[in-house]
C-alpha cells in the first residue's frame, strides 16, 4: 500500500496536502475519484483554483474547485472524517491531485524575482531566491501522484468562513494571526494554509502549547488510517 503524506500548514489550521484540475468524472480513470462523490462530508477550499495563495493566482492546471485523490486515499480520507466527526470536528482540504502544469506554474513563479507581490502575507520572513534551497518549493511534487492532502480541521457546524476569509485577508503576515479561533470555528494552529514560514513544519516547537496540541491531534487523526507525515522536522514544500 502506497504510503500517503500528511504536513502541516494553515491559518489556524494546519495541512495536510493537493487539489484538482479535472472536472468531469469521466476524465479521473478507474483510479481516481472526486473526494464529493465518496465523502460529500469533508469541506473543500481549494485555493488554488483562486487568487488567496502564495502565488496571488488561479494556479495552472486547476480548472474547478474539486479536491481529486486516488480511491484508495480517498477511502482513507472518509475513515478519518468518520472519526473526526464523532468527536465534533470536521476535516477540510485546501488541496488534492496536483497537476505537473502547476508544480511547473510554481517553478516558474519561485524563478521570477520581480514578482514580489505576495511576500508580505505568504513568505514575510524568507527570501524568494532562496525558496527551492530552503525546500519550501520542489520540481517534483508528491500531489502529483493523487495521494496527498493538504487539509485542516475545524469544529463541525460552527466554522464562518466569511469571517475567516477576512481575518485572513487582514494583510497580516501568514505567520501572525491574533484572532481567537473559537470565534470562526477552527482549531488554533498559528499559520495558516501556504505560509512559507518555518513555523508551518508540523513539529514546530516555536508556535503556542495549543496549536502543537492541535497539531499532534490531526497528526495523529492522519496516521490512524495510513497517512504519513513525511516532513515532520523540516521545512514545508509546497
Amino acid at each position: 500500500m502506497r504510503s500517503k503524506s500528511l504536513k502541516a500548514i494553515a491559518i489556524l489550521t494546519i495541512a495536510l496536502c493537493s487539489t484538482a484540475s479535472i472536472a468531469k468524472a469521466e476524465d479521473l480513470g478507474k483510479w481516481f475519484t472526486h473526494l464529493s462523490v465518496v465523502d460529500p462530508s469533508i469541506i473543500q477550499d481549494m485555493r488554488y483554483y483562486g487568487t488567496f495563495n502564495f502565488l496571488g493566482s488561479f494556479v495552472d492546471g486547476y480548472e474547478a474547485p474539486e479536491c481529486i485523490l486516488t480511491k484508495r486515499a480517498a477511502n482513507a480520507l472518509k475513515r478519518a472524517q468518520a472519526k473526526a466527526l464523532s468527536q465534533g470536528f470536521s476535516l477540510k482540504v485546501h488541496d488534492c491531485y496536483r497537476p505537473k502544469k502547476a508544480v511547473a506554474h510554481f517553478v516558474r513563479w519561485a524563478k521570477d524575482q520581480n514578482d514580489q507581490k505576495t511576500k508580505a502575507l505568504f513568505y514575510p520572513r524568507e527570501n524568494k531566491a532562496l525558496l527551492f534551497e530552503r525546500g519550501y518549493i520542489a520540481h517534483r511534487s508528491g500531489h502529483s501522484r493523487g495521494s496527498t492532502v493538504d487539509l485542516t480541521v475545524v469544529q463541525v457546524n460552527t466554522i464562518n468562513d466569511d469571517l475567516l476569509h477576512q481575518i485572513e485577508n487582514n494583510g497580516r503576515p501568514c505567520h501572525n494571526n491574533p484572532v481567537q479561533p473559537e470565534e470562526i470555528g477552527v482549531l488554533e494552529m498559528e499559520t495558516r494554509f501556504d505560509c512559507l514560514d518555518v513555523l508551518s513544519t508540523t513539529a514546530s516547537k516555536e508556535v503556542s502549547a495549543a496549536a502543537q496540541q492541535n497539531r499532534k491531534y490531526l497528526n495523529g487523526l492522519m496516521a490512524s488510517e495510513g497517512f504519513k507525515n513525511t516532513l515532520p522536522d523540516n521545512l514545508l514544500r509546497a
